[in-house]
């Protein structure tokens, strides 16, 4: 650390002593199936968040609801002038 500090090495002197504060963390890799059971394998919980947002961007839930954007046919005049 201190030859760091010496030959103005500041970005990997601060790293060092960053590493030094914080210690070792231990990430936890654990997911939860839709069964409710705990996944640990890397494979199953990649494979588990494929299908969360698949699930979620590719839901059917919001089909049936009328859409944002209308086709000019169904404007009525009426409606689409602004009113006071």
């Amino acid at each position: 650390m201190e030859e760091l500090g010496q030959q103005h090495q500041t970005r990997q002197f601060y790293r060092g002593i960053n590493t030094l504060r914080k210690g070792f963390k231990p990430r936890l890799k654990i997911c939860k199936s839709k069964n409710r059971d705990i996944i640990t394998e890397k494979d199953d919980i990649l494979n588990r968040w494929k299908d969360h947002f698949h699930e979620l961007l590719n839901s059917m839930e919001y089909e049936n609801e009328p859409s944002i954007m209308q086709d000019a046919n169904d404007i009525k005049e009426e409606d689409s002038l602004p009113t006071v």
